[in-house]
């Protein structure tokens, strides 16, 4: 009887020892898990940012347009009529600033341009990322030179 009391006692042993381990390895199994899944996620909002620099100047709302043709420019009054619509485009842009600041020429009408702004009421860092693009201004009819900026906070 007694010889059954050990083996039984060494059985149990080894399976709490397998048992602690095989948490203890979850454990780890998870905590590598999900810091590779906030890497995954930093590197996609990361690259959202900076394709943002891309797809804002193609946006139907700031494209230049003439006789149905798109052309390669931003049109100045569109970028004017939606900073006074101040649509909601939280979906698209979050929380971000874009803004144009006309490069050259520089003349008397205002040379920078808040097209969106939001701000989280907290933040720590900001990132920013800048082009230049061509502007077309339909009141000169000309083209001008100007940059584009974007700034994002987390």
């Amino acid at each position: 009887m007694k010889k059954a009391q050990v083996q039984l006692q060494e059985s149990l042993f080894v399976i709490i020892i397998f048992v602690v381990l095989l948490i203890i390895g979850l454990i780890i199994f998870y905590r590598f898990t999900i810091s590779g899944i906030t890497a995954d996620i930093n590197s996609y909002e990361d690259f959202k940012f900076r394709a943002m620099i891309n797809t804002v100047p193609s946006m139907t709302e700031f494209r230049c347009s003439s006789l149905g043709q798109d052309k390669e420019c931003i049109d100045l009054e569109k970028v004017k009529a939606f900073t006074k619509l101040n649509m909601d485009y939280f979906q698209e842009f979050g929380y971000k600033t874009v803004s144009l600041e006309i490069i050259y020429p520089k003349e008397n009408m205002e040379s920078n341009i808040d097209v969106y702004s939001k701000k989280p009421k907290k933040y720590t860092t900001t990132k920013k990322i800048s082009t230049f693009v061509s502007v077309y201004d339909l009141e000169q009819d000309r083209y001008k030179v100007g940059k584009l900026i974007i700034e994002a906070y987390s």
